[in-house]
């Protein structure tokens, strides 16, 4: 039996066929071509080291799981190979995690043939695309994605599917000190105060700076 903490209520869940012994290599899987959708064992595959987000809800991934095993998994994950038995996400934490939580052994998954740059940049776009997205989190994975692809800011906006303008801003806050940055989030500031912030700060240090060169 599977107890699941949610925000205000226990979840009790049978699993259907889980088990804690390790899953048999899959050698169907291990011989398709990029693009199948398979069943892979989840100890398989290992995290991106790509993934933007830092914080996931945990209340949401026990929600996930447990539709998951009333309902199954309605979107495969995505992954790339990294050797024999071996995947690595590209897309889909949170239904992997949710997965493994529910101690499934397979997980349907399509395989892709991906390079780092593609993996960052899906991963990111997948995250951005969810609003629970923390700004500074984004932040850190478009300057991932500007730096694998060696590209300008111009070029990653416009792949990314986003004004220079809002990138631009995106990347400003990551010149918050990592301390201004815990506190942004610790107080649940938006994108768009944490800038405010930002130029509050820079605004500050101008006056500042005059105000030391006329003394």
């Amino acid at each position: 039996m599977l107890l699941i903490k949610g925000k205000h209520r226990l979840f009790y869940c049978l699993c259907g066929g889980g088990r804690s012994h390790m899953s048999k290599p899959d050698k169907k899987a291990a011989n398709q071509k990029p693009g199948k959708i398979v069943l892979l064992p989840v100890e398989q595959i290992e995290p991106s080291p790509f993934q933007a987000r830092t914080a996931f809800d945990e209340t949401e991934i026990a929600a996930l799981a447990v539709s998951i095993l009333q309902n199954g998994l309605l979107q495969p994950i995505s992954v790339r190979k990294t050797g024999y038995h071996k995947y690595q996400l590209v897309a889909g934490e949170r239904r992997l995690r949710a997965c493994r939580l529910a101690k499934l052994e397979r997980i349907s998954a399509i395989i892709q043939d991906f390079d780092d740059s593609e993996t960052a940049a899906l991963g990111l776009l997948e995250n951005l695309q969810r609003a629970q997205l923390d700004a500074f989190d984004a932040a850190r994975g478009i300057r991932e994605v500007i730096r694998l692809w060696n590209c300008t800011q111009a070029e990653a906006a416009r792949r990314l599917g986003l004004s220079q303008p809002a990138l631009a801003n995106k990347l400003r806050l990551l010149t918050l000190t990592a301390e201004q940055q815990q506190l942004c989030t610790a107080n649940h500031l938006s994108e768009l105060l944490s800038l405010a912030a930002y130029l509050l700060l820079i605004t500050y240090f101008i006056i500042a700076t005059r105000t030391t060169k006329k003394v």
